[in-house]
């Protein structure tokens, strides 16, 4: 270990450790999120999986869904999908370092917000995800 007079590179570091609690705390969370999402039932179907895991980058995860699963996977505004039990169903809680609940502390689950992309990065269009099977609920307004 080298301390470091330079204020700017001390002030970053100070940064990241006072962020380390929070951000490992996220991935916590999101981790157990993708556990329940793995062992979700009707995950694998007679045609195979309905979705899979890709990538987590922080607190985003991509899946590839099969196009006939999305409305499944999605869900509604009313009736919640697979991404969203999952997601809320881990709880968030202020702990000792220990990992005891501090008694009286709220409660809080993942929010979830949702994309549907065909390639990283590109918002699918509406004519694409059509040829794909994809409900039109789930894509661009025309």
């Amino acid at each position: 270990f080298h301390p470091t007079t330079d204020r700017s590179v001390a002030g970053e570091l100070a940064r990241q450790a006072g962020n380390f609690g929070i951000q490992s705390g996220v991935a916590d969370a999101v981790n157990f999120a993708l556990d329940r999402l793995y062992r979700y039932p009707g995950r694998v179907d007679r045609r195979g999986f309905r979705f899979v895991h890709c990538l987590q980058v922080h607190d985003a995860i991509m899946f590839h869904v099969r196009p006939d699963s999305v409305a499944w996977f999605l869900g509604t505004e009313h009736e919640p999908g697979v991404l969203q039990q999952c997601m809320s169903g881990v709880e968030i809680f202020q702990a000792t370092l220990e990992g005891v609940r501090i008694p009286g502390s709220p409660v809080y689950h993942m929010p979830v917000e949702h994309a549907i992309m065909l390639n990283w990065g590109i918002p699918i269009k509406r004519e694409e995800g059509l040829a794909l099977g994809i409900p039109e609920a789930y894509l661009p307004k025309a």
